[in-house]
């Protein structure tokens, strides 16, 4: 079944009505890998201005880890409880962002598609292709 569709996408010039960027974030998923092996390229091809971004979490939280050491250091704060609830749930966001692809539509706004959700690369493309599709007619 999914060969199937695949030949049939594959046939088909596929320009995106509503979609300006997509941009991939993720560590090594194989379903974010694969379906940027096979859909992408097509998404491209048919609307070459469509933008792309691929982030590496891994890299992100490196990055973030050097912003940090870099800081110098403030001496310490009597912290309240209310900040130190807040910081703990930025260290919990920071240490476990999550695997996505975001869309980003023409009119400014984005949709985000939880990765973990998905086990084929052919689900997530026709996921966008929906979104796309409920997106242009809704404008």
């Amino acid at each position: 079944m999914a060969r199937r569709a695949e030949r049939l996408m594959l046939s088909t010039l596929l320009v995106p009505r509503s979609i300006a960027q997509i941009r991939v974030v993720c560590r090594e998923n194989k379903v974010a890998i694969d379906w940027m092996n096979r859909f992408l390229p097509m998404l491209r091809f048919g609307s070459p201005d469509l933008g792309f971004e691929f982030q590496r979490l891994s890299q992100q939280l490196q990055a973030s880890a050097a912003n940090d050491a870099a800081d110098p250091e403030e001496p310490a704060l009597q912290s309240t409880e209310a900040e130190l609830e807040a910081q703990e749930e930025a260290d919990v966001e920071n240490k476990d962002p999550q695997e996505c692809i975001e869309i980003h539509f023409a009119d400014g706004s984005y949709q985000s598609l939880n990765l973990q959700l998905y086990v084929s690369s052919h689900q997530v493309m026709q996921r966008i292709l929906d979104i796309d599709a409920d997106k242009a007619a809704s404008s």
